[in-house]
């Protein structure tokens, strides 16, 4: 078994969320005879967007589009079999930036230069294009969707246990981590730990480690930046400041239309818009928590979601492929157009720049706050491309050892052998090398 596919195997098994397999039906193509671009996408709403974009302007190529939602299980098996397989292939399909690293340093994924597909950093996030790009330096994939992450908080407790619910002076609060631990210490002291800052380690991981491998040079690697996480955690636990509840479960949902037992949540645009809101229980301000929220960039810049389109190494039609992948990450006014009608961020600067303040992005939920300046502002600070292939394996198993650490289920030492054991076993190949650094007495 190749390494990819261990690595695969071993992702399934920490995969919550499934988006059914959907496929484009006869009557859909209707009798259109042109030979068809086989696109794999990740959702239904990335279906629609690029079904709309590609029929409104798309119109005098050669080739038709069909579109297939495949949930991420499926496309991690069916890429993997297909260097082996005469089975139907995709020619270009969409990853999350959690998957990039499974598949830029691979042959599946074509090369996006020798396309004619490039990007100017000056006018794009470096970080979107860092991510697409592999250990070597060739473009594998390009970002249609960046999803820079924000801290989103209850306006009400922020009046009432720190005086103000102004994003400026919060974001002030909570500019850094030790800002952050303060804030989150005097919002557990006036409330008795009635109100939590957090709902536990793994939300807080995704910003605090957020460009940093567990791995080195083949070996795990529990570095300062890591081990500074565990210690932070304990400290944040130990105090009565964070909730211990796993992401998507019942207590971390529940905390979003409480009144009262979670501060804020480490989310983004689209978490915003696929979690925060359909969990507020309420649709207009006044009900549930609904417009009891803002958004600030937090104490550290991160990318929670969104999506990068690669092509299939096997295509049979490379120009076709290729000029999808242009329109929709390269062509500015296309790009303007997408982010205007969906209100998807893009990764382009220059559009951010010139639609970031369209009224359109004032947000009843947040008050009227413009979630999508906020997200540029952010943006420029997030960095991608670190993480290795075992990371989307790893970081769920540390996030794991650490809130038994944290929440005094076992010491750091055995938290961080605990890690090392459940690590080799999914990945023996990396026991070769020190696997974790012991920290000094």
């Amino acid at each position: 078994m190749s390494i990819l596919r261990r690595i695969l195997s071993a992702a399934l098994t920490l995969l919550l969320l499934a988006v059914p397999l959907t496929a484009c039906s006869a009557e859909d193509a209707g009798e259109d005879t042109r030979p068809a671009l086989s696109v794999w996408v990740l959702s239904e709403d990335y279906k629609t967007a690029l079904e709309r974009a590609t029929a409104a302007s798309l119109t005098s190529v050669d080739w038709r589009l069909e579109v297939e939602v495949v949930d991420t299980e499926q496309l991690y098996q069916l890429l993997d079999e297909s260097r082996d397989s005469s089975m139907p292939l995709p020619d270009v399909f969409m990853l999350s930036p959690y998957e990039l690293p499974l598949f830029v340093d691979t042959d599946i994924t074509a090369d996006l230069g020798a396309l004619g597909i490039s990007f100017d950093e000056n006018r794009y996030y470096k970080y979107t294009v860092d991510a697409g790009t592999s250990s070597d330096g060739v473009l594998k994939a390009a970002c249609y969707e960046p999803d820079p992450g924000l801290f989103f908080y209850r306006r009400s407790l922020a009046e009432f246990y720190l005086g103000t619910d102004d994003p400026i002076q919060i974001q002030d609060m909570i500019s850094d981590w030790d800002g952050f631990y303060e804030t989150a210490s005097v919002i557990g002291s006036e409330s008795h730990n009635d109100t939590r800052m957090v709902t536990g380690v793994d939300e807080l991981m995704m910003a605090y480690l957020a460009d940093v491998s567990l791995t080195a040079d083949g070996a795990l690697h529990i570095g300062e930046e890591a081990e500074g996480f565990m210690d932070y955690c304990q400290r944040m636990a130990s105090e009565g400041l964070m909730l211990n509840a796993q992401q998507w479960s019942e207590a971390w949902v529940v905390g979003m239309s409480d009144p009262q037992s979670i501060f804020g949540y480490f989310s983004s645009g689209l978490g915003m818009e696929n979690v925060l809101k359909p969990c507020a229980e309420g649709t207009i301000a006044g009900e549930g928590s609904y417009g009891d929220w803002a958004a600030v960039p937090g104490p550290a810049p991160y990318n929670w979601g969104g999506c990068w389109l690669s092509v299939h190494s096997g295509t049979d039609m490379p120009d076709a492929a290729a000029l999808f992948i242009q329109y929709f990450t390269c062509e500015e006014e296309a790009m303007r157009t997408d982010s205007l009608i969906s209100g998807s961020f893009s990764a382009n600067r220059t559009v951010v720049d010139q639609i970031k303040f369209d009224p359109q992005f004032s947000e009843s939920f947040l008050s009227a706050q413009n979630c999508y300046n906020l997200m540029a502002q952010t943006a420029d600070g997030v960095t991608m491309g670190n993480l290795s292939e075992y990371d989307i394996v790893l970081r769920p198993l540390f996030a794991q050892c650490v809130s038994e650490y944290a929440f005094g289920q076992s010491t750091k030492e055995q938290a961080l052998a605990d890690f090392e054991r459940r690590a080799l076993s999914a990945y023996p190949e990396l026991s070769g090398s020190a696997a974790a650094e012991q920290p000094a007495e």
